[in-house]
């Protein structure tokens, strides 16, 4: 009777084996590299550069770009903001964020003082103006120079 009973027992402990042993991967999880973090505001935005790697549920890992789901539809580079781009392939989904900036607006330099140099710069009434005699520089309000020329109406 033991011995029935233990071949018995070897018997389902080697189909329930066999039956693990047969079992086909599934995904546990994803994950992705190289995403764009940023985006440039005026531009439309493509993560080119994605990769999405599936891990199985036996440890393997496998290249799945081509088949994931992207959604950057959210992604709106018309205004400064932060975005959520999903990534999902087989059941699982990853989330990431996308920073579109405002553009730097460089303001046009004004011009915050003049200074007049020359052999002379003091005129009277009827005195004669050479206009090469006299060099007018304009000094901007992001401190650089420009020279000015000077006319005579």
């Amino acid at each position: 009777m033991k011995k029935k009973l233990l071949a018995g027992l070897l018997a389902v402990s080697a189909v329930a084996g066999l039956a693990s042993c047969s079992e086909v991967p599934t995904v546990s999880k994803i994950d992705i590299t190289n995403q764009d973090t940023t985006a440039t505001f005026g531009q439309s935005f493509a993560d080119s550069d994605l990769k999405v790697t599936a891990t199985m549920t036996d440890g393997t890992t496998k290249d799945v770009t081509a088949e994931a789901t992207i959604d950057s539809s959210k992604v709106d580079t018309s205004k400064a903001g932060v975005y959520a781009v999903v990534v999902s392939y087989a059941g699982q989904s990853v989330v990431y964020n996308v920073t579109v900036e405002a553009p730097v607006v460089t303001p046009e330099a004004t011009v915050s003082s003049i200074a007049v140099s020359g052999q002379n710069t003091s005129f009277k009434v009827g005195d004669q103006f050479e206009v090469g005699a006299v060099k007018v520089t304009a000094t901007m309000s992001d401190n650089t120079t420009k020279d000015v020329q000077a006319t005579v109406d």
